[in-house]
C-alpha cells in the first residue's frame, strides 16, 4: 500500500481550492450545479470504460502506488481522479475567463 496516487489527488484538490482563493474565483449555485451534473454524468461514463478497459486487458492498474482500495478493478484514486481533474479543468477555464474579462476592461474592448 502507498499513498502516492492518493498523493497526486490531495494535491490536485489543494490547486483547486488555492487557485479559487487566491483568485477569488466565484460561482453561481447555477454553475456549481451545472458542474456537478456534468462531472456526475460523465464520471460513471468514463469510470465504466476503465472497467471494460481492464477487464478485457487493454490495460491495468498496479496497485502499488495506491491504497489497495478496489472497485470493480478501479482503485479509488482512479474514481477521484474522473471527479477531481475536470473539477480541476473548470476552475482553470472561470479563471482564464476572469482574466480576459479584466484585460478587456483595462483595454476598452468590453
Amino acid at each position: 500500500m502507498s499513498l502516492l496516487y492518493l498523493g497526486y489527488m490531495v494535491l490536485v484538490s489543494i490547486g483547486i481550492v488555492s487557485l479559487i482563493h487566491v483568485f477569488r474565483i466565484s460561482f453561481s449555485a447555477k454553475q456549481i450545479r451545472s458542474a456537478a451534473c456534468a462531472i456526475g454524468i460523465m464520471a460513471p461514463v468514463f469510470v465504466f470504460w476503465d472497467v471494460l478497459a481492464v477487464s478485457r486487458g487493454h490495460w491495468s492498474f498496479g496497485l502499488e502506488p495506491t491504497l489497495n482500495v478496489v472497485i470493480h478493478n478501479q482503485p479509488l484514486e482512479e474514481m477521484l481522479f474522473f471527479i477531481l481533474i475536470p473539477a480541476f479543468g473548470i476552475v482553470l477555464w472561470e479563471l482564464f475567463a476572469k482574466k480576459i474579462k479584466q484585460e478587456n476592461r483595462r483595454s476598452g474592448l468590453a
